[in-house]
């Protein structure tokens, strides 16, 4: 080992190794249990229902991923792997899949002459969804053409340190 490499500052921290088994389990545990209930229920008999439970799980594992991809980076190597990780992960497949269940969901609710957010699992689903909408600009406008979107520079860094405490 080079002596650059030695004077690195670690990437672990204590406590991340059981944070990220926890959250790789329990995310796993929550998508293999929706999607055996799901699938082992004939998915075809509740028509578009059965997108919804299963797009929003894959897309809540998508999101661990990518949250889990930068926890820890401390290398600008390390860090600019683990955003794209991020990026792709939430921006490219994430977002598209929560945003497909829940027009799937929308659609099955319209064409059975349903009202949306009656329940409270309907409107809070709308209300994450929306804060998952929030949660896309600040990061992307955080880091996106060296955060232009929020005058660049410390302007869009102090931005996104709102975006990574949320």
């Amino acid at each position: 080992m080079g002596e650059e490499e030695q004077l690195l500052k670690p990437e672990g921290r204590p406590g991340d190794v059981l944070a990220n088994y926890t959250a790789v389990c329990s995310i796993a545990v929550l998508v293999i249990v929706t999607w055996i209930t799901i699938l082992s229920n004939d998915p075809t008999n509740v028509g578009w229902f059965a997108f919804h439970p299963t797009l929003q799980t894959l897309s809540l594992a998508l999101f661990t991923y990518g949250i889990l991809t930068l926890q820890p980076t401390s290398q600008p190597r390390t860090k600019a792997a683990g955003l794209a990780r991020h990026q792709i992960a939430i921006f490219l497949v994430g977002l598209p899949l929560i945003l497909l269940g829940t027009t799937a969901i929308a659609y099955h609710k319209w064409i059975n002459n349903k009202e949306s957010m009656t329940t409270w699992h309907g409107t809070f689903g709308y209300l994450a969804l929306t804060w998952l909408l929030v949660q896309v600009g600040l990061g992307g406008g955080s880091v996106w053409f060296n955060g232009a979107a929020f005058g660049g520079g410390a302007k869009a860094k102090a931005v996104w340190k709102y975006h990574r405490r949320a």
